[in-house]
């Protein structure tokens, strides 16, 4: 791919998703806007691209006759480019406009005359300026939902064609040089679109089509960044509506029952770009996960870190193990080892607000007593539990992170096989044992990131992250570079939560 059609890449991702006018009666999970700053630096960038191709191009030779002179001009080489001053607007209701004026080409190109005896031969350098050229871009969906883009009206001119000659008789070329000058203008006026176009309608086009409109998350998941109308386009921004949903990877045509609230209003036009993300897209993971059998653990002393792995003993010489905290556990059941079966009984929830995120979660707690060697697994307690989180939400490079900041754990207990049971001895241990285990498996999963509809070329520069009703907002700066890219970690999410059922014998 050329450098143009990358560049024109860059401005394609200001349009990256799918149109599809079947999903427009619902509110978006995620928001994208591009403003006019985003758009000025975008095209900025595409018409430097410009140079690398506009001296590529080569312009036919010409020949002809201009007062009985047969003349002929070949070799002619597109030597140097000056870009122009370019701008990339919105047309509000309509779509986006580029235009650009003042650049410049210089030529170089070697001719040969005769007339009868007379001949000569020698080259030129030629300056055309005032070469402007203007266009529209136009945004729509494949058959595969995937975004499309076309240019129309493409229009370009050029104001001046001047000659240097070098060798021959100088008082012959005024005899085509008025002639070879309209040629070169009309070749260089053709060949400017068609190479715009080409790279707009064809190349760009095409590598659009190679984009994803879906991301999988870690083995079980696919996030889905469709667009679910149009784009609006306003006097200083555009805006472009998403899904913003997760489907189970291996069922990805059943949508959940939730219904995305709607986003903030806000023109804000500061940054090149904003993202609103609903707590909806993280609650469609909760509910996917749930329906799917998802969120299920067991969990044994092998999980819990060696400082705290004593504290699911029944038996032991200090305090804080299960059988001195509940004596009756210890009593009944000494020397063996307590499992707590965990599961969700209802979708996890986010919550989001301005004044941050927290996470909310119910389900119960089944607890067996175990001990090597043996197959016999006595019920001791079912619990049930309802545990809510604040949740740190961070930027790095074009990755969403998250980082639990505290715990807060109920528990109570629904059926008992050993009698009474303290609700505070209880919650004390098994809160640590959740600290010492759930809670840093979750942090290892916030560590590897949320991915967001970018590009790899596109590199994010001075964000920022806010907080609105049920809305986390991205604002950032953009920067171009096609050199590296940043990978998603796509290991299997399943790790602290992968249902790993008892089985009795």
């Amino acid at each position: 791919m050329t450098a143009m059609s990358s560049q024109c890449l860059f401005v394609c991702f200001l349009l990256l998703f799918t149109l599809r006018e079947g999903l427009c009666a619902r509110n978006p999970g995620f928001k994208a806007r591009i403003t006019q700053k985003g758009f000025t630096y975008a095209i900025n960038s595409a018409t430097e691209a410009l140079k690398e191709n506009v001296q590529k191009l080569k312009i036919p030779d010409q020949s002809g006759k201009a007062s009985g002179f047969d003349y002929s001009i070949n070799n002619i080489n597109v030597v140097q480019f000056t870009a122009p001053a370019s701008t990339l607007n919105t047309i509000p209701g309509v779509g986006l406009s580029w235009r650009a004026s003042g650049a410049g080409i210089k030529v170089h190109g070697d001719f040969h005359y005769k007339k009868l005896f007379i001949k000569d031969s020698g080259s030129f350098d030629a300056d055309v300026s005032g070469l402007s050229f203007s266009l529209g871009l136009d945004i729509g969906e494949d058959t595969n939902g995937r975004p499309t883009i076309s240019s129309t009206g493409c229009s370009s001119n050029i104001d001046h064609v001047n000659f240097h000659f070098k060798g021959g008789m100088s008082w012959l070329y005024n005899l085509f040089r008025d002639k070879v000058g309209r040629l070169i203008k009309d070749t260089l006026n053709k060949q400017m679109c068609t190479l715009i176009n080409k790279e707009i309608n064809e190349d760009a086009k095409n590598k659009l089509a190679q984009l994803k409109v879906t991301t999988r998350l870690g083995k079980k998941f696919l996030l889905d960044y469709r667009l679910i109308k149009k784009p609006e386009f306003q006097p200083q921004y555009m805006d472009t509506f998403h899904k913003g949903e997760l489907f189970w990877l291996t069922d990805p045509g059943t949508e959940s029952p939730l219904n995305p609230p709607p986003m903030p209003n806000d023109t804000d036009t500061s940054s090149m770009l904003y993202l609103w993300m609903s707590d909806y897209m993280f609650d469609t993971i909760g509910y996917t996960a749930q329906k799917h059998g998802f969120l299920v653990y067991n969990l044994t002393q092998k999980d819990l870190p060696p400082g705290n792995k004593g504290a699911l003993n029944t038996t032991c010489s200090g305090i804080q193990c299960i059988g001195v905290l509940i004596p009756q556990i210890g009593k009944h059941f000494p020397n063996m080892n307590v499992e707590l079966h965990m599961n969700s009984t209802q979708a996890p929830k986010m919550e989001v607000a301005s004044g941050g995120v927290t996470l909310s979660f119910a389900g119960k707690i089944d607890m067996y007593a175990t001990k090597p060697g043996s197959t016999a697994a006595p019920f001791l307690l079912t619990l049930h539990a309802t545990m809510s989180t604040t949740v740190d939400v961070y930027m790095q490079k074009e990755l969403l992170f998250a980082k639990i900041k505290d715990l807060d754990l109920k528990l109570k207990v629904e059926k008992s096989a050993v009698g009474e049971v303290s609700d505070f001895f209880l919650n004390f241990l098994i809160k640590q044992v959740l600290k010492s285990y759930l809670i840093p498996q979750l942090n290892d999963l916030g560590k590897r990131g949320f991915p967001l509809p970018v590009t790899g070329d596109i590199k994010f520069q001075n964000t920022k992250i806010s907080f609105a009703k049920d809305t986390v907002l991205i604002s950032t700066d953009l920067l171009y570079s096609p050199s590296t890219e940043y990978e998603i970690d796509d290991h299997d999410m399943s790790g602290p939560l992968k249902f790993k059922p008892f089985i009795r014998h």
